[in-house]
């Protein structure tokens, strides 16, 4: 009997043996994807914990994701592969019902080897145990013969981690999504209940790239450093510096800390940790860079046309001028090719500096090296000085630097003072005088760069109303040219002026009016104008003005009188202290003051002798020029 033959004759074996090892495909099948559905979502669930609780870096997620690819694949090998390949042929498929089914003296074993072999015996004894295993199989539970639990808990225990797995990425899409890009070697940052944010503000070359603030600084310059939390801000924050110096930094209004860092001088690099933003994004690098600077100041100064004053060219310092000069201020940077603007102060305005040749400066140039030294490359800018100034100097270079201490530097202008009068005669304020009399006026008058006219004017009582005027020829003291040209210094100026000239007319007793000298000087375009203090000119009688010289003497008899009697006081205690300084007694501190007394008290004396010359002289010239 043919192989064909004995299975179509035992076909409940044949079944039977068919279910068996359906049944052991499909729990060696549930085993082994239990087995791997359980490990990788472990693993899964534990790779997402560490990079979300550790922030871990970028090659220990790319070693999770390889894991995570590797250990499912070992496992389908380990528990599901191999073990389908060791399932049991026909034989072994017996052989397993054998061991549940003993009574059976293995008779479904030797029907399976009849099957495979038949012609190992007679044909009559090989039918009769394929018939007879062939019914004894139509009554045997395959079930009994394989353990379901562990299959069935390996399968349970894959889908409950996948389950738990999905159920805890499905609470938060944003985490899983992130999770899975940074598994893809994305660098996402993860979400935090704090996330600082760093900004370095007024710096212009800042540039950002990944986790790395990169800013180039000029030397010497103030870096602020702003810091923002977003979310659940702390009470501090932590500046780490790169040589491990660290800095708090406590929270000011709102959710932002601030700090400046002065004058840099070197790199530096840094990063900010607070909250739960513990790692180093972003770190802050700051590169020191040497900024523009001014290395020479020159001022040319040209002063007004009227002034008689050369031009002069000022170095490294602040410049004095005249109001009204034409001003160029020229200055060399370095490097050379630095551009910038002049800011000028208080008004605030800005001149754009352009390219000019910087003046020679006697005193750099080398002794040994005979004729001009050359002139160097640089920038000027040019005004009117109409009052004191400063300014200063904002350059920028090619990389975009600035410096960072523009100076101050100062232009201090001079006042054009209107010329200075003062009257020499009349020596009073309030003068009389008779109607036939005149009045001697001499003036001194000083100017700082020249006098072009002088004049007097005479107006009514109450100076509405002028009365006459005239011009007055004056020399200068200290040169000796007397024409109208400007002379500058000093001059003097003197006239008699009859009572009948000043008032134009019959002259009654009981007339006053005004006296006043006017000066001008050459100041362009507005002249300068100077006056003299007011005299008070009254016209009397003979009779009262001959009364009142009496008064006048009378008064100067009493202080004549008096100054005798303080003269003589005087006299007597400096013969004192010069018998005390003859003597052999020590002086005294007491002694020392009184010397000090006594030169006071005949500054005092002399003083008042010159007040009562000056009267002397003054009722003297009232006399003679009231021709009495």
């Amino acid at each position: 009997m043919d192989h064909e033959q004995a299975l179509k004759e035992t076909p409940n074996l044949e079944r039977m043996l068919g279910r068996l090892r359906s049944r052991l495909v499909l729990l060696v099948a549930l085993h082994g994807v239990g087995t791997v559905l359980a490990v990788t979502a472990a693993w899964l669930v534990f790779a997402f914990l560490a990079d979300w609780g550790l922030h871990v870096p970028s090659a220990v997620r790319i070693f999770h994701a390889a894991i995570f690819i590797g250990l499912p694949v070992f496992f389908l090998w380990r528990e599901l592969v191999r073990p389908l390949a060791r399932i049991p042929d026909r034989a072994g498929l017996a052989v397993l019902i054998e061991r549940q089914e003993p009574d059976l003296s293995e008779l479904l074993v030797s029907a399976t080897e009849f099957q495979r072999s038949p012609d190992g015996g007679s044909p009559e004894l090989v039918q009769a145990v394929c018939r007879e295993a062939d019914e004894r199989a139509r009554n045997l539970d395959v079930w009994k013969v394989l353990d379901r639990r562990n299959p069935g808990a390996r399968i349970v225990a894959g889908l409950s981690c996948v389950g738990v797995t999905a159920a805890l990425f499905a609470m938060s899409p944003v985490h899983a999504r992130i999770f899975f890009e940074r598994m893809l070697g994305s660098d996402v940052p993860w979400p935090r209940r704090t996330q600082l944010v760093v900004e370095i503000p007024n710096i212009a070359d800042v540039e950002q790239t990944g986790r790395t603030i990169d800013a180039r600084v000029a030397r010497g310059s103030d870096v602020p450093v702003l810091i923002r939390a977003r979310g659940v801000a702390p009470d501090e924050v932590v500046l780490h510096f790169s040589d491990g110096a660290e800095e708090i930094l406590s929270r000011g209004s709102g959710e932002t800390y601030r700090r400046v860092l002065r004058s840099l001088q070197q790199d530096l690099e840094f990063h900010v940790t607070g909250g739960d933003d513990t790692d180093r994004d972003p770190t802050v690098r700051l590169h020191v860079l040497q900024p523009p600077d001014v290395a020479g100041i020159a001022v040319r100064v040209t002063p007004p046309a009227y002034t008689g004053v050369q031009g002069t060219v000022v170095f490294n310092r602040d410049a004095e001028v005249i109001a009204g000069s034409e001003v160029s201020v020229h200055v060399l940077v370095d490097p050379p090719d630095a551009r910038g603007i002049a800011r000028v102060l208080p008004e605030d305005v800005e001149f754009p500096l352009v390219a000019a040749p910087f003046p020679n400066d006697p005193s750099l140039a080398d002794p040994e090296s005979p004729g001009a030294p050359p002139a160097y490359p640089g920038l000027a800018f040019g005004l009117t000085a109409e009052k004191s100034l400063r300014y200063r100097f904002e350059l920028i270079d090619e990389k975009g630097l600035a410096n960072p201490d523009p100076g101050l530097f100062a232009i201090h202008v001079l006042e054009d003072r209107a010329p200075q009068v003062q009257l020499l005669s009349p020596g009073r304020s309030d003068i009389e005088t008779v109607p036939g009399g005149a009045i001697p006026l001499r003036v001194r008058v000083s100017d700082d760069f020249g006098i072009r006219g002088l004049a007097w004017h005479a107006t009514d009582a109450r100076g509405e109303q002028e009365l006459a005027t005239g011009v007055l020829e004056w020399r200068a003291i200290e040169a000796q040219d007397t024409s109208d040209t400007a002379v500058g210094g000093e001059a003097l100026a003197g006239r008699r002026l009859s009572i009948a000239e000043l008032f134009g007319a019959e002259v009654a007793e009981g007339s006053q009016l005004t006296l006043e000298v006017v000066a001008t000087d050459n100041r362009e375009p507005s002249r300068g104008e100077g006056r003299s203090s007011p005299v008070r000119v009254r016209v009397v009688s003979a009779d009262e003005l001959v009364r009142r010289i009496q008064d006048r003497l009378s008064r100067l008899r009493l202080e004549v009188t008096t100054l005798s009697d303080l003269q003589t006081e005087k006299w007597r205690r400096v013969d004192e202290l010069l018998g005390a300084l003859a003597s052999d007694d020590l002086v005294e501190a007491g002694d020392s003051r009184a010397l000090g007394s006594v030169l006071t008290g005949q500054r005092r004396v002399r003083g008042d002798a010159a007040s009562v010359a000056r009267e002397l002289a003054a009722i003297a010239s009232t006399v003679l020029y009231a021709r009495l």
